[in-house]
């Protein structure tokens, strides 16, 4: 069924306010190796997500006889992410309410629809964080014991391990965050000019020698889960969608693919009418799975009981 001009601003207004507000939710991702996909799936249900792996082979020696010996691809792996968790956000919009209140803010109501799709998905993904997996926590204090020491344990963890330097990454929850911009270690870089954290309340993408996000919708996983510190590998993340079968899609008003240029992620829009009910409906969906990849890459901190 054809739209108006009018009707395909409202969805790509929709959809952009959706996907400001998804991404910069989903943010923390970006510390874990992952593949966003913006064609859907056929003929497989999976992705295959490149990490870089924390084991390296050992060096070899040279042997005049046989010569170099190479091992093909050695320093990247992939490994199939299924895509089989589907998370959406509706809306419903009766003719009446379409018709007499011409004014709806499609950009906001599309802001708070993605940002909500968004804090579900990184709950549901961070679910995986747990010690079953990934052992005892390297920080387990109160929050208000929280500081940039701690932080420099953390580090430590990270150099026992063996974790390369760079591509470190540190995600803490609210209570964490706040008390660790509280201390005055962590504020050491006013001193040189940088004022962030005075600011703009921020600590900046690097702490400690981490790539660093705050996560402020991290579950405690029934373990009081407060942050973790990691390497790309630890956990493996995917994304595609996935298209409304032929007989489906007409029955469908609008289907639409909606791809951020900048991270990739992708998200998908269905709507239809329900005549019986005089309402249109609208659905804005996240297609994805995750797993963990390597459990030496990841360490938790934990709140003190």
């Amino acid at each position: 069924m054809p739209f108006n001009v009018a009707d395909d601003l409202k969805i790509h207004t929709i959809l952009e306010g959706a996907m400001e507000a998804f991404k910069r939710i989903i943010l923390p991702l970006r510390l874990f190796s992952t593949k966003f996909e913006n064609v859907p799936l056929k003929g497989t249900d999976t992705v295959h997500v490149p990490y870089y792996p924390l084991a390296t082979s050992a060096s070899k020696d040279f042997d005049d006889d046989a010569g170099y010996e190479a091992e093909e691809d050695g320093d990247i792996e992939t490994r199939p992410v299924k895509i089989d968790k589907r998370k959406y956000q509706s809306m419903a919009i009766k003719s009446r309410t379409w018709n007499r209140m011409p004014m709806i803010d499609f950009e906001k109501l599309g802001r708070n629809k993605g940002r909500k799709l968004a804090e579900d998905v990184i709950k549901d993904i961070f679910s995986l964080v747990k010690a079953a997996d990934f052992g005892v926590p390297v920080v387990n204090v109160a929050p208000d014991e929280f500081d940039f020491l701690e932080v420099l344990e953390a580090s430590k963890a990270g150099n026992d391990l063996m974790w390369p330097e760079t591509g470190r990454g540190m995600v803490l929850n609210n209570g964490f965050d706040h008390y660790l911009k509280a201390d005055p270690q962590a504020r050491f870089a006013g001193n040189s000019g940088d004022t962030r954290v005075w600011r703009d309340a921020s600590l900046g993408a690097r702490v400690g020698g981490f790539d660093y996000e705050r996560a402020p919708i991290l579950p405690d996983n029934g373990e009081n889960l407060a942050g973790f510190i990691c390497f790309p590998s630890a956990v493996l993340v995917g994304q595609a969608p996935i298209e409304p079968e032929p007989s489906v899609r007409e029955q469908l008003t609008a289907y639409e693919i909606y791809t951020d240029p900048d991270s990739g992620l992708t998200l998908e829009y269905r709507a239809w009418g329900d005549p019986g009910k005089d309402t249109g409906k609208r659905v804005i969906e996240c297609n994805y799975g995750f797993g963990i990849g390597e459990k030496e890459a990841l360490r938790r901190f934990t709140k003190a009981a």
